[in-house]
Parts: structure tokens; C-alpha cells; sequence
């Protein structure tokens, strides 16, 4: 047992010199103006108090040291110690840089510790793709805690729904709303009335794919969305104007085989 800690603390440290590689400036965030004499406007002031705050959210070199080890050592706990390889420089640098930046959000920088993780577990390296430290980059933390729900989950598909109304004297027809889903209430979004930009990042990014065109035959799966208060307004409006004729479209939210591995890669349901 003696020997599997030292083998794990020794990979750990090996981490610990990509972090002390990696740059980084405890000057990265610098107040917008400087007080120059007197003549510091009431403007500079106002700027200086608002930015003064990124100075301790702006990770140093120490933090993120603390931070990696002890994550690192909690999570390779119950890896045997001939499975524990050093991770690759090219996902470990960019994961340990982006550290600087996203240090205080739990949900993203969990992502990073569980992506150099896994890229030091001989089975599971090769989940941990590089491109996956520029897409958590890309990711809020609302966002985070989706993918979070999608692979506690097991990936099952989650309904979604979109508003149209149809113009009774013309071929044409209006959206309304698209891609309306209550994942955000249920993974515990702080802005679920965003859910909307969210999953259209997400779909962005390849992590998932948005249908309106396949529904889900699971009996009573749509019946809060309908029951929205969003969309009785919707059609209640609809039903008001004798020109239109509303229509909701069920849809589906899946996960690809690329937010799979991601999920896989970057994401640990105990956490």
C-alpha cells in the first residue's frame, strides 16, 4: 500500500512541475486606470472598484498547486499504482492554465481535475481528448451542471418543445419559442430561463444534438413543458387570434458520442 502512495504522490508531483511550468502572472488582471497624482477621475474610481475583485478570482501558482494535489490524490485513491501514467504536456499544460481563470467556479474546475485524471489512468487516457480543455473553456457553469444531469442520468433523452403558430390564410407559419426544455430547473441552473442559449453552446460545441423532428414516446414526458406557464400563455394568445393556429412540436435532446466521451473524460458523478 506503502509503495502504490508513493507511486501516486510521485505522478502527483510530476503534475505539480507541468503546473510550476505553466506561466503564471499574478499581474494578469491590472486595474483599468492607474491613480497618476490627482488626477484620478471619479470614473477610473469606479472602474478600479469593479474590477478590484478579479484579484482573488484570478488563480496564482499556489492555489492552483494546492487545489490539483489534493483533488489529483483524491481522485487516483483507488487506482492501482502500476495504472497511473504521467498525463500527456498537451492536455495537462492547457488544463492547469485555464486554471487561472476558472478556479472559483466548482463545477468547471472539477471538469479539469477530473480531464488530468482521467489522462493519468493507463486505461482511460485516450478519452481524455485535448480539444476537451478548450471546450469546458467555452462552457459556463449552468452549462456544466447540464452535462452534469445528462451522464447522472445514464444519457437518456430529455423532451423539449417549441411554439408555432400557423397563418390560417397563408402557407407560412411563425416560431414563437424553439428548443424549450425544464432541464435548466432540473439540474439546478442558477439562470434556468436560459436554458434555451445554454443548450444551443452545447449543441455548438458537439455535445449534443437538439431534434424537433423526433419526439419521445415516454406517456406524460411533455406534460410540464405544456403545462409551462410560458406556453399557456402562448396558447392562449394563439387561441384569441382567429388568424392563426398554434402548434407545439415535441422534440428531443441526446447527447453525441463526442459529449459521451467528454462527459466520460471530465466528469465524475460523485463530485
Amino acid at each position: 500500500m506503502a509503495e502504490g502512495t508513493n507511486n501516486v504522490q510521485g505522478t502527483v508531483e510530476a503534475v505539480k512541475g507541468i503546473v510550476e511550468a505553466v506561466p503564471i502572472y499574478e499581474d494578469a488582471i491590472q486595474p483599468a486606470a492607474k491613480e497618476v497624482g490627482k488626477g484620478l477621475t471619479v470614473l477610473a474610481k469606479t472602474i478600479n472598484v469593479a474590477l478590484s475583485p478579479l484579484s482573488a478570482m484570478v488563480w496564482g501558482y499556489e492555489k492552483i498547486q494546492n487545489y490539483i494535489t489534493t483533488s489529483l490524490e483524491q481522485k487516483l485513491e483507488g487506482v492501482p499504482a502500476e495504472d497511473i501514467v504521467s498525463p500527456t504536456p498537451h492536455v495537462a499544460g492547457p488544463a492547469l492554465e485555464a486554471l487561472k481563470y476558472t478556479g472559483h467556479e466548482v463545477s468547471l474546475r472539477e471538469m479539469y481535475s477530473n480531464l488530468l485524471a482521467t489522462s493519468m489512468q493507463k486505461d482511460f487516457a485516450h478519452e481524455a481528448h485535448p480539444a476537451f480543455v478548450e471546450i469546458i473553456r467555452q462552457l459556463t457553469s449552468d452549462e456544466a451542471k447540464i452535462l452534469y444531469l445528462l451522464k447522472k442520468d445514464d444519457y437518456k433523452a430529455l423532451p423539449m418543445m417549441s411554439g408555432r403558430v400557423n397563418l390560417i390564410n397563408k402557407k407560412e407559419y411563425v416560431d414563437v419559442f424553439t428548443n424549450m426544455s425544464l432541464v435548466g430547473v432540473e439540474a439546478g441552473c442558477d439562470r434556468p430561463t436560459s436554458i434555451t442559449s445554454y443548450l444551443d453552446n452545447l449543441k455548438r460545441l458537439g455535445l449534443v444534438n437538439l431534434d424537433k423532428n423526433i419526439s419521445l414516446t415516454k406517456e406524460g414526458i411533455y406534460d410540464d413543458i405544456r403545462n409551462n406557464r410560458e406556453v399557456l400563455e402562448f396558447l392562449k394568445k394563439a387561441e384569441e387570434d382567429p388568424e392563426v393556429n398554434p402548434q407545439l412540436i415535441a422534440g428531443s435532446i441526446t447527447i453525441t458520442n463526442l459529449g459521451k466521451q467528454f462527459c466520460n473524460a471530465c466528469i465524475s458523478i460523485s463530485d
